[in-house]
């Protein structure tokens, strides 16, 4: 098994979407936070019901600027903003698609890396 998360971590460590977006913090089972270039993105489990899912939002200009501010302490609020909307005002926000694969090879990546 081993062997196997070696070769996917090398896998997908090679793909270009995976050079400009990185994981720069978490929170275990809650949240990542990713950047792209000038970009911030938070991916965030969530729940509903029995179901579980992530949503990904792209951090608007007024979180970010919240975020500078307040740092991790407004991701914190904010995920669980998104944890509670989820399923309403956050959907339409759910990243998808390039962005979305590039968000989950990342935490992928960071996650071999992390627990080798």
């Amino acid at each position: 098994m081993k062997k196997l998360n070696e070769i996917r971590y090398q896998f997908l460590k090679t793909q270009p979407s995976c050079y400009c977006m990185k994981v720069i913090n978490h929170e275990t089972g809650f949240w990542f936070l990713l950047q792209e270039h000038h970009n911030y993105y938070l991916d965030v489990n969530c729940n509903y019901s029995f179901v579980g899912f992530n949503r990904t939002i792209k951090l608007n200009e007024i979180e970010l600027e919240k975020f500078k501010i307040n740092g991790l302490e407004y991701i914190n609020e904010l995920a669980k903003e998104v944890q509670y909307h989820a399923m309403t005002k956050y959907s339409r926000r759910h990243i998808t698609g390039k962005n979305s694969k590039s968000i989950h090879r990342a935490i992928i990546i960071y996650n071999e890396q992390n627990t080798l």
